[in-house]
């Protein structure tokens, strides 16, 4: 597993991932990680989330 920083276009910015062993994305972490983008979160804080959720 490991973390990837995604660049969003349109009304979504720059967020993160977690992308699984097999090379799919953890979907339940991914919807969680758009909430928080769309919520305005500080993207310091989104990288910390996906790196505490790869964990």
């Amino acid at each position: 597993m490991y973390a990837r920083r995604v660049v969003g276009t349109g009304a979504r910015r720059e967020t993160y991932t977690v992308v699984g062993g097999d090379g799919r994305v953890v979907e339940t972490v991914d919807d969680y990680l758009a909430l928080c983008t769309d919520r305005e979160h500080s993207p310091n804080t989104l990288r910390a989330r996906a790196f505490d959720l790869k964990a």
